[in-house]
């Protein structure tokens, strides 16, 4: 499912589980209208939120990489988005 770049991503589950010096990972679950697979429980995702820049560059390079990475064994990566005031990257 592809959304438009300007829609709110309807969170209807957020539990905070990580927190560092980067940013904050949340264990989310999206409403059931966005559920990838109809008849079934609507997935749990992670979100990581960076509050920080300093690491731009390091993990712009990570996200690339996932992006291109195709295989059960790796997270894959399903967008970025802003959150809670910093960037949120979903995997």
């Amino acid at each position: 499912m592809i959304l438009d770049k300007e829609a709110i991503v309807p969170i209807v589950n957020a539990e905070l589980c990580e927190r560092g010096s980067y940013g904050k990972v949340f264990k989310v679950q999206f409403h059931p209208d966005l559920n990838p697979q109809p008849g079934h429980e609507t997935p749990y995702l992670a979100l990581k939120v960076m509050e920080s820049h300093i690491e731009g560059a390091e993990e712009d390079a990570a996200l690339k990489l996932l992006r291109e990475l195709k295989d059960d064994h790796i997270i894959q990566y399903l967008g970025s988005y802003q959150f809670e005031g910093g960037l949120g990257n979903l995997i």
